[in-house]
């Protein structure tokens, strides 16, 4: 089993997951069951669906967190799209909901932890319509060496930060835990993402311990 679902979130099949139905006041996760390695660069990519009300809301987020809870932490607060307090992280928005000042669908990357409301790490960016009834293509890369996270969705750039997330916002640790996290308010929407294989995602996964993850590992694991 490689992500487990919270609160809302139901697995519809092999490859897709539901984080919110098109109900008001739903908040849903999807939680990766291993972690991602930050010392390492990598890709993924991922499909997302986020509605086809384009008054509905809120979107949808990825999160990245080095949280105490681990694997049970779940946040809340469906305006910052289900992840404020989670502590040590940062979250990718897909951000459905008109903010003030800022009527259109937009991309950001934020930092979130317990008691502190997101902080912009990239200015937002504007995207196109984004709940169209369509699914959308999401890829997400960390550049290990120039230390660069950017994400696009349907090819367009959505956010990018350059700096140092291990010691500045994982609390020290280059292991880190992975969510997809997606909220409704008043303002409601289906929420969705699906993926080609779920083997595509970039796990720290060390079947002979010997501390280098299996991808990058020369002996009999890899």
């Amino acid at each position: 089993r490689y992500i487990t679902t919270v609160n809302s979130a139901t697995v519809l099949s092999s490859s897709e997951i539901r984080l919110t139905p098109n109900i008001s006041s739903r908040r849903g996760a999807a939680v990766a069951m291993e972690l991602i390695d930050f010392e390492s660069s990598f890709e993924f990519q991922f499909e997302s669906f986020l509605g086809n009300r384009n008054s509905g809301g809120d979107g949808m987020a990825i999160v990245f967190h080095d949280d105490d809870r681990g694997f049970n932490a779940i946040g809340s607060g469906v305006g910052c799209l289900v992840a404020t307090n989670i502590q040590n992280g940062i979250m990718l928005d897909l951000d459905t909901h008109p903010d003030s000042g800022f009527p259109q669908d937009h991309g950001a990357i934020r930092r979130i932890g317990i008691g502190n409301a997101p902080g912009t790490l990239s200015p937002r960016i504007a995207l196109p319509n984004l709940e169209n009834g369509s699914y959308h293509p999401v890829v997400v890369s960390w550049n290990a060496d120039s230390q660069t996270l950017e994400y696009t969705i349907d090819g367009m750039l959505a956010g990018s930060y350059t700096g140092d997330l291990i010691t500045n916002y994982f609390n020290g640790s280059s292991l880190v835990y992975l969510a997809f996290t997606a909220g409704t308010g008043g303002r409601r929407n289906e929420h969705r993402i699906r993926f080609s294989s779920y083997c595509s995602l970039p796990f720290f996964v060390d079947v002979d311990g010997d501390g280098l993850s299996n991808h990058l590992d020369l002996d009999s694991d890899g």
